[in-house]
């Protein structure tokens, strides 16, 4: 359950989890990352989720999330990350995330070594470590909204999680008002890794007394309609992308940047009606 739950949310929001992640094992950032196919066509089952961070020198950060102890785990690693690398051509940094303490088992080390008894080793694998459970969970909620389900498997105690709960289902409902209800069950789903069902009831039983606030009410409205702009400004971005792709062939970098730092929904619909008469992508950036 928890696994499914975990990949549809990297799916939903791929980029949050490109950021958190970059962060944890110090990898540049700016450059933009695309959520790519983690299926390795003869080796099965696929890797958990792939991500491809662009720029001059682009690579590959490859997730493996866990949840229990099993030993063998970085074998497994190391074997999908050989064969990301062949199959994608370019480096690839693997990370595990530890959902919980019981998932710490003695070959997690960060590094895998293997060698022939009285020689040196002929092979050291290294690979990122994350363990939720260490990580202060007021910087997991400065994350975006995609990393908040984990919060309550952070370093938080137990007294404070109704708050917490509260804290992260306000974001939801502002940042990502036609998600809310995924991002809730995900939280609730993930909260079982750590906590007794009867704890978690309680807990959203008092997000559901919160539903009949004032103040409640005034976020969903607001967030609702901050959803819509921001749905018709994603979408009409995406027309935008397919239309100059076809015309004028895939953007430069800081093209696609600018373009994809327009929130502006009236700039951008301006924007599709002068397409035809535009002859290139700084063209269509000139148009105000």
């Amino acid at each position: 359950m928890f696994d499914p739950t975990l990949k549809q949310l990297i799916d939903l929001f791929g980029a949050d989890w490109a950021a958190f992640l970059r962060v944890q094992l110090g990898l540049p950032t700016g450059n933009p990352v695309t959520l790519i196919d983690s299926n390795l066509s003869t080796f099965t089952p696929e890797a958990d989720k792939v991500f491809q961070v662009g720029g001059a020198q682009p690579f590959l950060i490859h997730l493996e999330l866990e949840s229990d102890s099993r030993l063998g785990l970085p074998d497994r690693i190391l074997k999908y990350n050989v064969l990301l690398t062949d199959k994608h051509q370019l480096p690839v940094r693997s990370v595990v995330m530890l959902l919980r303490k019981e998932a710490l088992a003695s070959d997690r080390t960060g590094l895998l070594e293997r060698g022939i008894p009285g020689c040196p080793a002929y092979l050291e694998f290294h690979y990122g470590v994350v363990k939720l459970w260490e990580l202060a969970v007021e910087s997991l909620l400065t994350e975006g909204v995609g990393i908040l389900p984990l919060v309550t498997l952070a370093k938080v105690d137990r007294a404070v999680i109704p708050g917490i709960i509260r804290r992260v289902d306000e974001r939801y409902l502002r940042e990502a008002p036609n998600r809310v209800e995924d991002l809730r069950t995900a939280t609730k789903i993930l909260m079982g890794l750590r906590f007794d069902e009867a704890f978690i009831d309680i807990v959203f039983q008092e997000v559901s007394k919160m539903k009949d606030s004032v103040v409640y009410q005034a976020i969903l409205r607001e967030g609702r309609t901050e959803g819509i702009t921001e749905g018709r400004a994603e979408e009409a971005r995406r027309i935008l992308n397919l239309l100059g792709n076809q015309r004028f062939g895939p953007p430069a970098q800081a093209v696609q940047a600018v373009l994809d730092s327009i929130t502006d929904v009236g700039r951008l619909e301006r924007m599709t009606e002068r397409f035809l008469k535009i002859g290139s992508w700084d063209e269509l950036l000139a148009v105000p």
